[in-house]
């Protein structure tokens, strides 16, 4: 299954009035968790005060004369000095506006909390954390993460995905592990009715 960005604010756009008009073409602020988005990424992600400038003199080689008006709109902003400290976004709510949704998998093994938006990731957590136990699945749902593509701290939003996964014969590698299996049970079979065969022709 593809993962990759599919929507840019499905949800209603709602630009605060914290951010400046000259800031909107490359600042969104989510006054409700006090976190700044760069949104002239192509996938929008949060941003420190302290990185911002780096960013845009780095990636968009934007100089003084261009970024200082931008800073000056938004000091008296209230953002977190840290992107791995920000918040996380509670389960089930509407998407954040100008965040991207990804399409991704949540583990329904037991308790465990895991959430990717990576299919591949999603098969090794199976393998290695839950050893391919018999009621071990997935479910399909919508994400949201303020890293971008970093990928980390994801939340699950309101979506349209709710479709369970157990292990069946389309799920990747247990479905190889099993026909492997099969296999070797297969060629067993035939070695030992070789041996069986070559004894009564000796006979």
């Amino acid at each position: 299954m593809h993962q990759e960005p599919n929507t840019i604010g499905q949800a209603a756009e709602a630009t605060s009035d914290s951010i400046p008009m000259r800031c909107r073409p490359y600042l969104h602020y989510d006054s409700e968790y006090k976190v700044l988005l760069c949104v002239k990424c192509d996938v929008p992600h949060a941003v420190t005060l302290a990185n911002l400038v780096r960013h845009w003199r780095k990636d968009y080689k934007l100089k003084k004369q261009q970024y200082k008006p931008i800073l000056d709109g938004i000091v008296t902003l209230t953002v977190g000095d840290r992107i791995d400290t920000l918040p996380r976004v509670p389960d089930g709510l509407p998407a954040r506006p100008r965040l991207p949704i990804l399409e991704g998998f949540k583990c329904t093994f037991g308790d465990c909390n895991f959430r990717t938006a990576g299919f591949q990731c999603m098969k090794r957590h199976s393998a290695i954390e839950h050893k391919y136990e018999a009621s071990r699945g997935y479910k399909s749902v919508s994400l949201q993460t303020w890293q971008g593509a970093r990928g980390r701290g994801y939340w699950i939003v309101a979506g349209e995905h709710d479709e369970d996964r157990s292990p069946t014969p389309s799920t990747g590698d247990w479905v190889e592990r099993v026909a492997g299996m099969e296999s070797v049970r297969q060629r067993q079979r035939d070695e030992r009715l070789d041996i069986l065969t070559r004894g009564q022709v000796e006979i």
